[in-house]
């Protein structure tokens, strides 16, 4: 533990150098990982500081709640998980029907409404 607490510290102090990463570390989550943590039975909210050793706001975008309400049953437990997560607002729910993969890719690239990318 001692060594990956060690491993962790650089890599997160290289994020915060390299990229401008910046606590609270706003970390966006899908209805995929939302459901292996329900599955695994993992509290997203408590592990997060936890693993990036430092404050965490989960965030989901609203084509993945839209996404994850699609799925229905099979995935009512991550979508009741992702609505206790602060959304954000994405260019991709104006138009027609986005999947929630290409919101990810386009918050990530930091083409998203707020600027998704890097440490924002």
């Amino acid at each position: 533990k001692v060594k990956q607490g060690k491993k962790t510290r650089k890599s997160m102090a290289m994020y915060t150098h390299v990229f401008g990463f910046r606590t609270p570390y706003r970390v966006l989550c899908d209805g995929n990982f939302l459901q292996a943590a329900l599955d695994m039975k993992l509290f997203v909210k408590d592990m997060l500081p936890k693993t990036l050793l430092g404050p965490c706001v989960p965030v989901v975008s609203s084509c993945i709640r839209s996404e994850l309400l699609s799925l229905g049953d099979a995935v009512s437990g991550a979508s009741l998980v992702a609505k206790r997560f602060e959304v954000v607002r994405c260019n991709c729910a104006k138009s027609s029907k986005a999947s929630a993969r290409s919101c990810i890719l386009e918050l990530v690239s930091g083409q998203g409404a707020e600027g998704g990318g890097g440490g924002e």
